[in-house]
């Protein structure tokens, strides 16, 4: 309801003309089809998945000791 009120309040009271505000136009619907993220920036995806992938490692390691520890 909010967002129903404020965009109608938006346009009739002209608040795009009157404050300089910035109109965010159509908003796609759906999903953005897959594609292959650049190459250039290799390097930042190659230290993001290491570090995704200790912490994974680290949760599944210390869930498996509270379960352990629980389960004697």
């Amino acid at each position: 309801m909010l967002v129903i009120s404020t965009t109608i309040v938006s346009h009739f009271g002209r608040l795009d003309e009157r404050y300089a505000l910035l109109i965010i136009g159509k908003i796609p619907i759906g999903l953005p089809t897959p594609s292959v993220p650049p190459m250039t920036a290799v390097s930042s995806y190659i230290v993001d998945g290491m570090v995704l992938g200790v912490v994974g490692y680290l949760f599944a390691v210390t869930m498996a000791r509270l379960m352990a520890e629980r389960n004697l």
